[in-house]
């Protein structure tokens, strides 16, 4: 099924809030710190300015992918498929800015 661009993107409002208890954090406010970092450097408009030039279009943008795939390494993931395990992981999906993760064909292509 072929979906629309304008679906696959999400907006991301807010940063979480993050609290220090003596349980610690979990294990997903460290995607969150890993956004905040991203979002300091300017990682999208970086990689928007001296990546995508160079590279066809695509429905998710290559910078979305390249965001994808950093998450992935992140998260531990070794191969393209292991994208099917954080498919719907509200955090995986707000570090990436996109309402679906591509699937591993469309990632590898």
């Amino acid at each position: 099924m072929r979906l629309k661009t304008t679906d696959l993107h999400a907006r991301v409002n807010a940063p979480l809030v993050l609290r220090f208890r003596a349980r610690g954090l979990t294990s997903y406010a460290g995607l969150e710190l890993v956004q905040r970092y991203w979002d300091r450097l300017g990682l999208a408009a970086l990689i928007r300015k001296q990546v995508v030039p160079g590279l066809p279009a695509t429905d998710y943008g290559a910078t979305s992918m390249i965001l994808v795939l950093l998450a992935l390494i992140i998260v531990g993931g070794r191969r393209l498929l292991h994208l099917a395990w954080h498919e719907r992981d509200p955090l995986v999906l707000r570090i990436c800015g996109l309402a679906r993760i591509p699937t591993a064909r469309t990632v590898g292509r």
